[in-house]
């Protein structure tokens, strides 16, 4: 006879890691790695540049480290999309509803979506050639 499976939580879990910062970045910015230690704010200009690896929670200056969400929930105030919206990687690694386009994007990058007033949802695709 199969036992059954006891749900403990269903709560998503958060992933993130530390990195070092290369340039100085705000708080909330998409970054993209730059070696296996270092990241830099993702851009939308290359495919390299867009390959977002997640946000970062503080902002901070060139060689701290800080502490990057790679997935999962995020809470802050200043969200304020719209419950459901698509969450775009946007100019200088800032977080946007607005999906990127041409001719100032060349790659889109969707990082999430909103879960309402205060929070997103960080799961990060694959860049697309716009």
């Amino acid at each position: 006879m199969a036992q059954a499976i006891q749900v403990v939580s269903t709560e998503a879990k958060r992933l993130s890691d530390t990195k070092v910062y290369g340039e100085d970045i705000s708080a909330l910015c998409a970054v993209r790695a730059s070696s296996d230690t270092e990241i830099l704010k993702a851009e939308t200009s290359t495919k390299d540049n867009s390959t977002v690896l997640g946000v970062v929670l503080e902002g901070k200056l060139t060689g701290s480290s800080g502490s990057v969400l790679l997935f999962g929930k995020l809470e802050d105030a200043s969200f304020t999309f719209p419950v459901n919206a698509d969450l775009f990687l946007g100019s200088g690694g800032a977080i946007t509803s607005t999906a990127p386009s041409l001719p100032g994007d060349v790659y889109s990058t969707q990082i999430g979506h909103s879960l309402g007033l205060g929070a997103i949802f960080i799961s990060i695709d694959k860049p697309v050639k716009l």
